[in-house]
């Protein structure tokens, strides 16, 4: 009797954790259609990126990068870009040619404000559109403590009379790393590690070479996920077919949660020093939502508060000119070419200099 109790209660929790499962599958396919996008993205570069010696992030100067992203699925964006003799995604060297009259603004920020995903970087477009001067001080993966120190480095270039950083939330959750070019690609290092420690782990952006063929990039990608990846089973490959799966292993771990955390304040302080140190000047802040805020019409960070504190206007694109789901890349959080046509414009009508 006592079995037959046992067996029937184990059953019923066998089913109560499948309904459960199925349950949170399905909300997962519901809420976050587009869970199941991201296939084992590599993201492949060149030449390699710098920073200087304030740790401003910058690619090589006049030269011609290489930038794309390769899923299971193929290659989501493949793209050339020039780099100016500072380094910075444009063709036009700084500092730009004086004009009297003509308005200066220095936009500052991570890839988001590059926009070179999208195949031609839309700083550079809306000064073309607007005839403001209009600086690009933007890099891949930069954080708010980044960006203090890009603004830093360029003070001496040009007069920087007004400000706008274009952010995401991740970006208050960055930590300072710098660049480690190695043979296999750029790591990211935090600044306490060694270059030894830092080798240890995979580069954030891989190998490529300006000249690779499309079919030479997905070679590289596929060598990178071979090196990289668990060894192959049919119950893996089930597995990853799950929404519900794939959403639980986009949360970070424990520890990277603390880390996130801890590296918030750091960020938050870097921005009371950019206020600090350009006390007088116009700063504009436009957080960008990310492809999964946008899904979810909230962000992850909220700078209400802090803002009106340091006297720093903000454009909430969610709120404004929100992006639509097809302005971004089905398999990568940022914006597409359109994507970023329409962030511009948004950003042109903040600043009220239009993006044509």
């Amino acid at each position: 009797m006592q079995t037959r109790a046992l067996l029937a209660g184990s059953l019923l929790a066998i089913g109560v954790l499948v309904s459960a499962l199925g349950a949170g599958e399905l909300a997962v396919r519901v809420l976050h259609p587009r869970q199941l996008d991201d296939d084992l993205g590599v993201i492949l570069v060149s030449p390699a990126m710098r920073a200087d010696g304030l740790g401003a992030v910058r690619f090589l100067p006049r030269t011609v990068v290489r930038y794309a992203l390769d899923t299971t699925q193929g290659l989501e964006y493949d793209v050339r870009f020039r780099t100016n003799n500072l380094g910075y995604v444009d063709e036009a060297d700084y500092p730009l040619p004086a004009a009297a009259g003509r308005r200066t603004v220095v936009i500052v920020g991570d890839s988001y404000s590059v926009g070179a995903e999208g195949g031609e970087p839309w700083v550079a477009r809306l000064r073309g559109a607007s005839g403001a001067a209009l600086y690009g001080l933007g890099a891949p993966a930069g954080g708010v403590m980044h960006f203090e120190r890009a603004l830093a480095s360029f003070r001496p270039v040009a007069a920087i009379p007004e400000i706008v950083i274009v952010a995401t939330s991740d970006d208050f959750y960055r930590p300072l790393w710098r660049p480690l070019a190695r043979e296999d690609g750029v790591h990211l290092c935090l600044a306490q590690d060694a270059d030894s420690t830092c080798e240890r782990h995979p580069p954030a952006f891989h190998r490529a070479e300006v000249d690779d063929s499309p079919a030479r990039l997905r070679e590289r990608a596929a060598a990178v996920r071979a090196r990289y990846a668990s060894r192959p089973s049919a119950l893996r490959d089930l597995l990853r077919r799950s929404a519900l799966l794939r959403f639980l292993a986009r949360l970070p771990p424990a520890g990277n949660v603390l880390a996130r955390l801890r590296s918030y304040q750091p960020n938050v302080e870097a921005l009371r020093r950019i206020r600090r140190d350009f006390p007088d000047t116009p700063i504009r802040l436009v957080l960008v939502p990310d492809k999964y805020e946008s899904a979810e019409g909230r962000y992850t960070v909220e700078l209400g508060d802090l803002l009106e504190e340091l006297r720093i206007d903000e454009l909430r694109v969610l709120d404004r000119c929100p992006l639509a789901p097809g302005l971004y890349f089905a398999r990568d959080n940022h914006p597409n070419a359109a994507g970023y046509r329409h962030l511009a414009r948004c950003v042109g009508d903040f600043l009220r200099l239009g993006a044509g």
